[in-house]
């Protein structure tokens, strides 16, 4: 008896410690994200939510999401209160972001554990997860919210599910159905949870009656759901198979999405995009990238042979959430659909790391993995400072609109305005609520035709040619239309594009490997109830 009371001490030390090293290092990684003011597209999410009283923030049940094809009603209450509560500030969102993502990688240790019974595994998998590359939109963005909390219900899902088929009371099915109802009503992606309970069946050593409670499990989950989205559709047209990230799925593109899905779960968009560049400019680099994710892709399988069966079960179970949940993931390739999916795949790593770990046969695993999370945590760290300092650019550039006097005129034009800065989004999306938030609120048509992809010291030169003709001038940037689409690398180019109001014509020039890059604007309309305004790099400028 004393010595199964040391062995319990002693595992709740080793778990207190366990749990002390993950909250340490991702804050110590991810921390900077406090102080990332408002940019890209918060100034449209959080703007779309106007709660009056604590009711209020939960209306949005019954409300479709700021994009209209979407419902979201758990994210959305999130938003809502913490608005309700705190206002536009914006440490308030970084803060929760930071809570919430610390939770998910808790409930990572605590799923891996309650499978694996070893603390190692454990932390191992947890750790991980937190510092992965990846996630810099799940910490920075607030719109990845809905991400973060689904996959967090989720993992509350699977953990309260094992318990009850560990034998424990029926309450934990229960609050593992509502766990994935949660989920569920964050991202519509999460839906697909209702076949985990099947995954689940080989951690059950009754497996005939583990398969008569996940099918119970699956037709539950699902006639709720039916209901629930029918309720929706019928009642507050809920619209979501219009949406375009659904109805533009082309075929070849989303099989070539499920794979490429791997990198983009592991890496962030500035270490892809300088792979991207080295893959595109050698040949012979292609190559050795390929050779090499190769032979790590065998070199993983090559230990999952190696495992015990009950690692080999969780490193199973991590590879089909991975399979299942980047179905929906591999739509359109965007970062922060990987989110969910990345669970899985951070699960079959965490097996085969902590199982290095724990043999002598490669010496060089330790040192290795250690330097590489040591590599993620600063590349994290750099990469939430460096949206630092976009958002303060952003917002420096928002609070030059209050020197014009804005009632004389109807509409604002902006040329020139920071589509990403240092592969950043900075003012991608919602341009004309993040430019009203800066006048107090004041409704105001604005157009932005112009926008341009730059570095962090970006500086527009700005020539009149004649009256009503404008050249814009920068290096080290790139000058696109709206709707253009992003590049990794900036080549040679010409674009066109024009309406009754304006023409334009863009020329992007690579010389010694140094982008150039220029905007002739020509305006049609002599309006006075206009304001042109361009972007000089700091702020925005009279034309």
């Amino acid at each position: 008896m004393l010595i199964s009371k040391i062995d319990l001490s002693s595992r709740r030390i080793q778990g207190i410690i366990g749990i002390s090293i993950l909250i340490s290092a991702t804050c110590l990684a991810w921390h900077p994200v406090i102080g990332i003011p408002f940019l890209n597209d918060d100034f449209q999410i959080l703007g779309w939510h106007n709660p009056q009283s604590f009711l209020d923030c939960f209306k949005n049940f019954f409300n479709n999401d700021v994009t209209v094809y979407y419902w979201r009603p758990i994210q959305n209450i999130f938003h809502a209160l913490t608005k309700y509560l705190f206002g536009m500030n914006p440490v308030a969102y970084r803060i929760e972001n930071l809570i919430i993502y610390i939770i998910s990688v808790l409930l990572v240790r605590k799923l891996i554990f309650s499978f694996s019974k070893n603390e190692l595994t454990a932390s191992m998998t947890a750790l991980i997860f937190a510092l992965l590359p990846a996630h810099e939109l799940a910490v920075g963005w607030i719109a990845s919210r809905g991400d973060v909390l689904a996959a967090l219900f989720l993992l509350i899902a699977v953990l309260f599910y094992n318990y009850g088929i560990s034998g424990r009371k029926k309450l934990y099915y229960y609050l593992s159905l509502l766990s994935f109802i949660l989920a569920a009503l964050s991202k519509e992606s999460a839906t697909l949870g209702i076949l985990l309970p099947f995954v689940l069946i080989k951690f059950d050593s009754n497996s005939v009656k583990s398969l008569k409670n996940a099918t119970r499990a699956f037709l539950i989950a699902t006639s709720i759901l039916f209901f629930l989205f029918l309720l929706r559709y019928l009642f507050f047209e809920w619209d979501l198979f219009n949406s375009p990230n659904i109805k533009n799925v082309n075929p070849s593109t989303y099989l070539f999405n499920y794979f490429a899905i791997i990198p983009v779960s592991i890496l962030s968009a500035e270490q892809i995009e300088y792979l991207l560049i080295l893959s595109y400019k050698s040949t012979f680099m292609l190559i050795v990238l390929c050779t090499l994710a190769l032979c790590f892709t065998a070199f993983l399988f090559y230990v999952y042979r190696e495992l015990q069966k009950e690692e080999k079960l969780i490193a199973q179970f991590g590879l089909v959430w991975f399979l299942l949940f980047n179905i929906p993931a591999s739509l359109m390739l965007m970062r922060w659909y990987t989110f969910i999916s990345s669970v899985g795949l951070v699960i079959f790593f965490g097996v085969i790391f902590s199982y290095l770990f724990k043999i002598e046969k490669f010496p060089i695993a330790k040192p290795a993995l250690i330097m590489l999370l040591f590599y993620f945590a600063v590349i994290n760290n750099s990469q939430m400072l460096k949206w630092q300092s976009v958002g303060k650019t952003v917002n420096s550039a928002l609070q030059s609109f209050k020197q014009f006097d804005l009632f004389k005129y109807k509409k604002i034009v902006l040329w020139g305005v920071p589509d990403k800065i240092e592969r950043i989004n900075a003012m991608k999306i919602g341009v004309q609520q993040a430019v009203e938030f800066s006048i107090g609120g004041r409704k105001l048509e604005v157009e932005s035709p112009l926008r341009i992809e730059t570095s962090a010291n970006c500086k527009i030169n700005i020539e009149q040619k004649a009256n009503g003709e404008f050249l814009l001038t920068s290096e080290n940037a790139r000058f696109l239309p709206i709707g253009e689409k992003t590049k990794a690398f900036i080549t040679n180019e010409n674009l066109s594009y024009g309406n009754n109001d304006y023409h334009l014509n863009i020329t992007t020039t690579v010389i010694n490997n140094i982008p150039r890059t220029q905007a002739e604007i020509i305006l049609f309309t002599k309006d006075t109830t206009i304001l042109n305004l361009y972007f000089d790099g700091k702020k925005f400028v009279k034309m």
